[in-house]
């Protein structure tokens, strides 16, 4: 992408009303992805491409962090940026250790009423199951990350990130990129992780000194350190096509079924195991391609991103982080609610849809209720891009 970077940071932009959509599709897409024996899976995005919601979540809160918190350093100094980042890394830890003591738990009781183990083995809890205080100081100490419990760790991390990278920028924000990318690469050729489990040995999921450059890629176009690529450039439109056209039968299950020798063979060849955890190039280059055709082909003007019909979709984005902690629940209770009806097309639908309104419900409630700035709903309702002020204010909310 041609992209323009320079050290005089520009002044902080309006809040996109784009990326509260986009917030909105991806949480909908990691509910049905994270529900367990789910047949809608099987149709989303990230079974026809390398990238999933995993990137939109880090890439489009790259960006939003740094409309907020980048433009809280740049305006009211690195104090006041600093106690925000530890305020707001305070509010996630708070809701990854709630998040055990409550899903964790519950989801151990539901086993021991069943008598059996498959909620345990599901969401790797063995280990608090047998030995829970230990667990838990593991837990406490990001030492044990279990399975569907790693999203709010490592976003925890990429937030720490963002004090020394403001304080590397005061020299020049071509050095915080650069020393983002090259801690990529680093990951990539010897695989370094944090530890993710005291028994096993297993590492984390999502390797957070990988992902941090996505992070920071979308950090740096929020704080003005890098300008917005042409929309609509012809080269770069065709080649981002390709990249998605081309990967499509190399991911997509359907083509699998009838040419699997070939494709298997070439998929294992650019696409390690470890692909998701080390944030591997074939993800990265996916998801710019596809982030810039979106870009291309959504027009910030465009009036139908204000219609009545997308505010359920506004009201998720704006509230990501509640309706992410609500999907994360909502997903294991589909996962229930499966296992006891059975797998089933019928069962499949009842349990998505159910999902999607309740998440829908959740941020409406969420918005009503909320009194931030004596904010309305009304007030908070997303306008074109046309109609924007001038006068580009710091974004108040963060993913």
């Amino acid at each position: 992408m041609s992209e323009e970077i320079s050290a005089q940071p520009h002044k902080p932009r309006q809040r996109d009303q784009r990326l509260d959509l986009a917030r909105g599709v991806m949480l909908l897409i990691i509910f049905v992805a994270h529900v367990p024996n789910n047949l809608w899976a099987d149709y989303i995005p990230a079974r026809f491409g390398f990238s999933s919601g995993a990137e939109i979540f880090v890439f489009v809160s790259g960006i939003a962090s740094g409309l907020a918190f980048g433009g809280t350093f740049l305006k009211k100094g690195f104090y006041e940026g600093s106690r925000r980042i530890f305020k707001r890394i305070v509010q996630l830890y708070s809701a990854h250790v709630i998040m055990l003591l409550t899903l964790g738990f519950a989801a151990l009781a539901l086993d021991s009423y069943q008598g059996n183990n498959l909620m345990a083995v599901r969401y790797d809890l063995e280990f608090l199951r047998d030995t829970p205080v230990s667990a838990l100081f593991a837990y406490a100490t990001l030492r044990y990350v279990p399975a569907f419990f790693d999203i709010l760790p490592m976003y925890t991390i990429l937030l720490a990130l963002v004090v020394p990278a403001m304080v590397v920028s005061r020299v020049s924000p071509w050095l915080v990129l650069g020393a983002s990318a090259l801690l990529w690469l680093t990951i990539w050729i010897f695989r370094f992780n944090l530890g993710g489990h005291p028994v096993t040995g297993a590492s984390w999921y999502f390797n957070p000194f990988a992902w941090q450059f996505l992070f920071f890629i979308g950090f740096s176009f929020g704080v003005g350190w890098l300008k917005a690529p042409p929309r609509n450039q012809p080269l770069l439109l065709s080649l981002a096509i390709l990249v998605l056209v081309v990967s499509v039968p190399l991911t997509g299950w359907i083509f699998y079924d009838s040419f699997s020798g070939a494709l298997n063979g070439l998929n294992e060849l650019i696409y390690p195991p470890d692909a998701i955890t080390i944030a591997h190039y074939t993800r990265m280059v996916h998801f710019l391609s596809l982030a810039y055709v979106c870009y291309s082909l959504v027009n910030p003007k465009a009036e139908w991103l204000s219609h009545p019909r997308l505010k359920p979709l506004y009201r998720i984005g704006r509230n990501s982080f509640s309706c992410f902690l609500a999907g994360v629940a909502l997903s294991m209770a589909g996962g229930v609610a499966i296992d006891l009806l059975g797998m089933s097309w019928m069962v499949a639908h009842v349990v998505n849809i159910a999902g999607i309104i309740l998440l829908l419900l959740i941020a409406g409630a969420l918005e009503a209720f909320d009194k931030r700035g004596g904010k309305t709903i009304a007030q908070a309702t997303p306008r074109p891009a046309s109609t924007v002020s001038d006068d580009r204010r710091e974004s108040a909310r963060v993913a």
